[in-house]
């Protein structure tokens, strides 16, 4: 994990972006041996981070409302097999909803307070996440299942920080995505409209081939975010209103995903092939005799294993009758 000084941590529209003098010294990925290029935002010049060369970058700063300035980027690698987001520029600020007036429902946008508010229950950093990939992250996909789902503790009850793992098919083709999310729980007592943060979201979507290349591009723009400070010293304003100093969430994030990989390849590799075999319409049977495990179409009542000179050879029946006297019946797993 690559660490770097810093001078000054802003947090700004859910990233800490870190206002920095020190340069990054390569800008080539040394595991994955991909070369970065320096992306600027194209809205205000307000920041840059690196990105991989010849990626599909969007986002940068939007401006909601007089004090709602919000950051975003997309990055999709040239063959569309990965997907990063850091930050959604459709969410930043929220409100709950309200039977009083002026009668707020989940779902509404809500103009108000220097900026848009959507109107969402308070969800913590995982449920956020979970809330996020569902409703937004895989609406192109079919077969969405959460793999791991885990709630990061946080001693200063602060700030609520969680992640999921999950699957899902793309035009048929099996995919896998990772998001973390960061929350401010409001600070107003239950049952009233009140507002509260969303600090950071940032996540991917890949190809099983493509997970750890996306994993290591994700970290490496969190780390090599740099914002402006000129930007900064010109929008002190806006910043010192609804805007503070913290410790470095885009450390931390990257941190998480990183520490995170390893246990999520472990999750993977737990429940890939239980569906594999769902896709393909499979099943594992096994020899009660020897142990041994065979992976079979699934449909049938009964799985024989018969040796005949040395060879295995495994024939389905859908009534219980050995197909011969050195057959042995195999145990669906």
């Amino acid at each position: 994990m690559i660490k770097r000084p810093y001078s000054a941590i802003i947090l700004m529209a859910g990233i800490v972006y870190i206002v920095s003098t020190f340069a990054i010294t390569s800008t080539v990925a040394q595991d994955q041996g991909i070369t970065y290029v320096l992306w600027q935002d194209p809205m205000e010049n307000a920041f840059s981070l690196e990105v991989p060369t010849q990626w599909d970058v969007t986002g940068g700063l939007f401006r909601i409302g007089s004090t709602d300035v919000r950051s975003a980027v997309h990055v999709i690698s040239p063959d569309g097999r990965i997907v990063i987001t850091d930050n959604d520029e459709r969410f930043h600020r929220f409100i709950t909803p309200s039977q009083l007036p002026p009668y707020l429902v989940e779902g509404q946008l809500f103009e108000g307070y220097g900026g848009i508010q959507y109107v969402l229950r308070y969800l913590t950093g995982q449920q956020f996440a979970e809330w996020y990939v569902t409703n937004f992250a895989v609406a192109d996909c079919t077969e969405l299942t959460f793999l791991d789902k885990r709630t990061l503790s946080d001693t200063s009850q602060l700030v609520s920080q969680g992640d999921v793992f999950f699957s899902c098919l793309k035009n048929g083709e099996l995919m896998k995505g990772y998001y973390f999310a960061s929350t401010q729980p409001p600070t107003y007592p239950a049952g009233q409209a009140v507002t509260w943060n969303l600090l950071g979201l940032v996540g991917y979507i890949a190809h099983p081939s493509q997970e750890k290349v996306a994993d290591s591009v994700l970290a490496h723009m969190l780390q090599s975010t740099r914002f402006d400070p000129e930007w900064l010293n010109m929008n002190q304003a806006v910043l010192g209103t609804y805007y503070q100093t913290a410790s470095s969430y885009n450390d931390a994030a990257a941190d998480f995903i990183s520490q995170s990989y390893e246990d999520r390849q472990q999750v993977w590799d737990e429940t890939a092939h239980d569906f594999s075999n769902v896709i393909q319409d499979m099943i594992d049977v096994y020899d009660p005799v020897t142990g041994l495990k065979y992976n079979v179409p699934s449909g049938y009542a009964y799985y024989w294993k018969c040796e005949s000179y040395g060879s295995v050879n495994i024939i389905m029946t859908d009534v219980y009758a050995s197909p011969s006297p050195s057959c042995t019946l195999l145990q669906v797993i």
